[in-house]
């Protein structure tokens, strides 16, 4: 009845409600298909379905080419207490405290032979690795306070040789895994930025065409790469053959439209990927199984703290927005998932009281359900 009485509403006399204004009410939203959008709701509506509201906890930088500042950023990495951002257009890799976000250092690239932008960057234990653009493709390795190291990679298509690569990550043995984008694969390099091994040759080219970001899955080390063109990710093995894929061209839930990068919590639980023209974050299981999509969000690149909050770079403000532990996933869903990102002090209070009403039947406790539990305290 809602539907009807809406779509028998002259939008000429009713602008106020047309759906042009009111994507909630977008007659062309067939309930058939996704059967849990309800039209009445407050929720914004994508084309083909529901968009959670990222919950930002706080955001830092701005615009501009002081110290904290972005300009044109395009890269992030975060590692045991620091977060690491490309920013491209200033020629330099910026280092935050992941606790306060307050700007800590800089390492600036700017008239470094050979350096002509600065496109995605790393930070691991010891190290911070930044891919560089130039009419060389090559990957910089420095010490994390700034020190050089050495260099690696020409451009071409043998081994060891790279063409716009984009995507970097470092294992936690040291190797450097690169996302080798207009050569179609991944190459995998020792710590000394020696060719270790390459993806297979037999992928697919509907599948593997430009791969543009990897990340690990720290319980197997499994390389998910993510690929702008296709717009598929990829699950390589450690060896580089590729074990399944998920995703696909699209802008319904689990599909993507140039995505730009990707990222997987510390316990291996979880993957976001920064979903760009479809201007969202999607979340996913580590086997490919949607969770949920969240935006508007224009996100460029992602990174995951040890706490389980999001950080990505934000391209329309030149800032890294920052979503809190469990706010990415889907609200009134008690799963596995959103137990495993739920900060501790969360958890326990779930748990007590969950303990505490199972010796209480027939009382309001008792019919409380666990998802309504996790709703509530996560905001005392």
């Amino acid at each position: 009845i809602h539907r009807s009485i809406h779509r028998s509403i002259d939008p000429s006399i009713h602008p106020s409600i047309h759906p042009s204004i009111h994507p909630s009410i977008d007659p062309s939203i067939d309930p058939s298909i996704h059967p849990s959008i309800d039209p009445s709701t407050s929720m914004s509506l994508s084309r083909y379905g529901a968009t959670i509201e990222p919950p930002i906890e706080r955001s830092f930088g701005s615009f501009g080419a002081k110290d904290g500042a972005f300009h044109f950023p395009s890269g992030i990495s975060y590692h045991d207490g620091v977060v690491a951002v490309a920013d491209t257009a200033n020629q330099r890799v910026q280092v935050f405290d992941s606790t306060t976000y307050q700007f800590v250092s800089k390492l600036v690239l700017l008239g470094r032979r050979g350096c002509q932008s600065v496109e995605r960057v790393c930070v691991s234990d010891k190290r911070l690795v930044v891919m560089v653009q130039s009419t060389r493709s090559m990957v910089h390795v420095f010490t994390r306070d700034g020190q050089f190291l050495f260099k690696f990679g020409s451009r071409g298509s043998g081994s060891g040789e790279l063409d716009s690569a984009q995507g970097v990550v470092c294992t936690r043995d040291g190797r450097i895994v690169v996302a080798d984008t207009l050569n179609r694969r991944v190459q995998v390099f020792s710590h000394r930025g020696r060719f270790v091994l390459s993806t297979s040759n037999n992928v697919s080219r509907r599948l593997l065409q430009q791969p543009v970001a990897v990340c690990l899955d720290p319980i197997d080390g499994r390389m998910m790469v993510l690929d702008r063109a296709s717009n598929y990710v990829l699950v390589f093995s450690p060896d580089g053959e590729l074990q399944r894929y998920f995703g696909g061209p699209g802008s319904h839930d689990g599909e993507f439209d140039g995505a730009l990068g990707i990222a997987c919590t510390r316990d291996g639980s979880t993957v976001v990927v920064a979903d760009s023209g479809n201007c969202r974050l999607q979340a996913f299981t580590r086997n490919g199984e949607f969770l949920s999509s969240f935006g508007p969000a224009h996100a460029v690149d992602v990174a995951i703290d040890d706490e389980h909050r999001v950080l990505f770079i934000d391209s329309l403000r030149s800032c890294v927005s920052v979503i809190g532990a469990g706010q990415w996933l889907p609200k009134f869903m008690w799963s596995v998932a959103r137990h495993a990102v739920a900060p501790r002090r969360l958890k326990q209070q779930v748990v007590t009281l969950t303990q505490i009403r199972s010796l209480e039947h027939g009382t309001a406790w008792s019919l409380l359900p666990n998802e309504l539990l996790f709703e509530i305290f996560q905001y005392l």
